[in-house]
């Protein structure tokens, strides 16, 4: 269907009131413990502090954790502030008054993050430099090929600002006005840089054809070919090559989960990283989350529990050099096999290739794959690995965290990649990647399903200028699985942040996920292309919403009685003055149903004037004035009373069944309808002799009265198309016999023949 606004549709369990199909107990089961930690009430004496120390000192009293970037409170003005009895979440705001930051609560950490990002604007010209932003996007491709070259690394020569191609080889980098007189350079293994200053930018768009660089063993000098003296070498240099001093690293992180190849969740991050020197191995990074998307498809998730190792914690671990694993640890380099594969270029310099694998007949599956050493200076840029497929199976609890004893995974592909940026000699962890693959088969069902996931981490930026550790109250767990997390997703998120573009087909997840959830503290909200439902938490009442604009307000739900006695269930939505409501099904009421309460059974009025309340067939449905429609989806008798008890409310009972309905809404009236018969299906077409003549009255006394009046219709020469027999074919005396159903054979002796010999006539039967 073209051009159709989407609808929604609301459950309400008797028991629970859970809401879309359990998708607020599935995926916000944090909700309660959130709700509590921003309600707490408690009491502050602040006298000219910062506002760090202010959250610092609130903090160790609600025994709770904040996580922020401290240059948002960067030269605000001191905290001044005693109060009593206050609720957290109103201290907070008196606090951070800027209504541009919002706030996240995972468990007992509030994460402090901008709402929307807007570019800078100038202020009093001469005293604050204007910075602008330039976003530039592109594509990185073999130039003779026109193959796709991903994760190439794109950046600004001898800076700490960059970011790599994605899958299809698509790049997104922000650059700003401080940028303009630099160069951007593009590199890739085994082919030339590219090279052109910013200032050349045009439109913002970057069409990059890298040139393969061709070298011949004559033009390199190696003392020794030998690969593994070639990396004992490498691990000898790395307090050399390797930054000695701790760094801040800003970073794009993303990680996904593929159910038979099909998105169910993809998300985005930001994180500001402290990065331990390269000379303390014991020491675990420290991150911060600076800001966080997501979606996730709900069509696709299922009662299948299990949890994949990897995420942050794994994008860190994959930084070998910091990390070594045993093809890089001098205690277990005697189980490798090392072969010098290639002899390439990358960033304009001369790079080993050097392949390795396990030793046959080892008892333990170990890595295998490849590195990139530079042949001058030594370093470790890159390297690929993963393990061979056959041993996999004795893999699995490596990579599985949680699951339960009624599935069975199997991996069956793990592959990692990394490499490292050189910034004025020294290289900086630039790019890691991992994919894991599973087969996961419930022991009950016949077929497994495949499930994969990737999580992958770019830098962005570094700083290396007054590097301080984060305090432990600002950072999250490494091993947080952020997918876990309540965020929703929005197109125009990163502002002037620089991101990994998606990929074509990450791109279409997005367009086709079914809602966009977002969450706080107050509600949860379900969107649907310009169609949104949001729902109190406290009250699970619901406000519907088209382009921004309020439709209806649903204020109340209810159960009443019990099993053992009359149940009856119902809602109550708000109506506004001048609100018009139509639909109901059959009655004489006129158009705009306002002001009646119409029974929800079906029931025929013989007699009627100029106003019945029931005529025989009734419909559980409305379509407002206002644009939208509700379809209660219940069969069950009951009634629909509109403005009738209350003059603004339109209230649904039924004597039990769902407590379900759903919410239509368009810009035009067609549009609603369309969109409510797309749900329950169209009235087929009539066939062409309905709309001919038909011979009715009130009845035919019996089977010689239908014939004889056919037969005077074909004297009179009269076409006729139908004939309606009701209503005494089942009896003359109708007390007592309405409903039978059955033909009177003293008056209709033989009905089959008299119906054969009708159609004969070429004339339709209606009983």
């Amino acid at each position: 269907m073209k051009n159709k606004k989407p609808y929604l549709k609301l459950v309400q369990s008797s028991i629970s009131y859970a809401l879309l199909v359990l998708l607020i107990c599935l995926f916000h089961s944090t909700l309660s413990a959130q709700e509590s930690l921003l309600q707490n009430k408690i009491s502050i004496d602040i006298t000219e502090l910062s506002i760090n120390d202010a959250l610092d000192s609130i903090a160790a009293k609600n025994n709770c954790y904040f996580t922020y970037n401290s240059d948002l409170f960067t030269n605000k003005e001191k905290v001044n502030l005693k109060a009593n009895d206050i609720e957290f979440k109103i201290l907070l705001r008196k606090i951070v008054q800027d209504t541009s930051l919002k706030f996240q609560v995972v468990n007992r950490h509030v994460i402090i993050v901008p709402a929307l990002y807007k570019k800078n604007k100038p202020v009093s010209s001469g005293i604050i430099p204007y910075i602008s932003y330039q976003n530039i996007s592109g594509k990185v491709t073999n130039h003779s090929a026109k193959i796709s070259l991903p994760y190439a690394s794109i950046g600004i020569r001898g800076k700490h600002v960059g970011t790599i191609s994605n899958l299809d080889g698509e790049f997104a980098l922000t650059l700003s006005s401080e940028n303009s007189k630099d160069t951007l350079v593009v590199s890739y293994v085994g082919f030339k840089n590219f090279e052109i200053p910013v200032s050349e930018i045009l439109n913002n768009q970057l069409e990059v054809k890298l040139k393969e660089d061709f070298i011949s063993l004559q033009e390199v000098v190696i003392r020794n070919n030998d690969p593994k003296s070639i990396l004992k070498a490498a691990i000898n240099r790395i307090e050399v090559n390797y930054p000695q001093n701790a760094a801040y690293l800003t970073s794009f992180y993303r990680e996904s989960v593929l159910k038979n190849n099909k998105y169910m969740i993809y998300l985005e991050s930001v994180l500001d990283i402290y990065k331990n020197p390269y000379s303390e191995n014991g020491l675990t990074d420290k991150v911060k989350i600076f800001k966080s998307r997501k979606i996730y498809d709900v069509s696709r998730l299922d009662t299948i529990s299990f949890r994949l190792k990897g995420g942050i914690h794994g994008c860190l671990m994959l930084d070998i050099v910091k990390n070594k694993p045993d093809f890089l640890n001098p205690e277990f380099i005697d189980l490798y096999n090392f072969h010098l594969s290639d002899i390439s270029t990358f960033n304009n310099r001369t790079v080993y290739i050097i392949e390795f694998q396990p030793k046959p007949n080892l008892q333990m599956p170990l890595l295998e794959g490849k590195l990139i050493i530079e042949t001058r200076s030594l370093a470790i840029i890159g390297a690929e690995f993963g393990y061979d497929q056959d041993r996999l199976p004795e893999l699995t609890n490596r990579f599985i965290s949680k699951t339960n004893a009624k599935i069975k995974v199997k991996p069956t592909h793990i592959q990692y990649s990394v490499n490292y940026r050189n910034i004025n000699g020294k290289y900086f962890l630039n790019h890691v990647l991992g994919n894991l693959t599973f087969k996961v088969r419930n022991k009950r069902k016949l077929f497994s399903q495949t499930f994969s996931t990737s999580f992958e981490m770019a830098t962005t930026k570094l700083d290396t200028i007054n590097v301080k550790r984060f305090k432990h109250r600002e950072t999250i767990a490494p091993t947080t699985i952020l997918s876990t997390k309540n965020l929703t997703y929005d197109d125009q998120f990163w502002g002037n942040q620089t991101f990994i573009k998606p990929e074509d087909n990450i791109k279409e997840a997005i367009k086709k996920q079914p809602f966009v959830v977002d969450e706080d503290q107050f509600y949860v909200s379900f969107k649907k292309g310009e169609l949104k439902a949001v729902i109190s938490k406290k009250t699970l009442n619901i406000k519907f919403y088209l382009a921004e604009k309020l439709l209806s307000h649903q204020i109340n739900h209810y159960v009443k009685g019990t099993n053992n006695s009359k149940m009856t269930i119902g809602f109550d939505f708000e109506l506004e003055s001048h609100e018009k409501i139509l639909g109901g099904g059959e009655r004489v009421l006129g158009m705009d149903r306002r002001g009646h309460r119409m029974p929800l059974y079906n029931r025929a009025h013989y007699g009627y004037q100029t106003e019945s309340n029931q005529m025989n067939f009734s419909l559980p449905a409305i379509m407002s004035s206002k644009k939208y429609a509700i379809l209660f989806d219940n069969t069950a008798s009951g009634f629909l009373a509109i403005g009738k008890t209350k003059s603004d409310i339109l209230s649904f009972e039924a004597v039990g069944g769902r407590q379900s309905y759903i919410f239509f809404a368009g810009k035009t009236y067609p549009e609603i309808i369309n969109n409510y018969v797309d749900v329950t299906g169209k009235q087929p077409l009539p066939p062409r002799w309905m709309f001919g003549n038909f011979a009715s009255r009130f009845g035919y006394t019996s089977q010689q009265e239908v014939l004889d009046t056919v037969e005077r219709y074909k004297q009179e020469d009269f076409p006729l198309d139908a004939i309606i027999i009701d209503l005494y074919w089942f009896g003359a005396d109708i007390k007592g016999y309405m409903g039978n159903l059955d033909w009177d054979k003293k008056t209709f002796p033989k009905p089959l023949e008299m119906l054969s010999e009708l159609n004969d006539k070429n004339i339709k039967s209606i009983l």
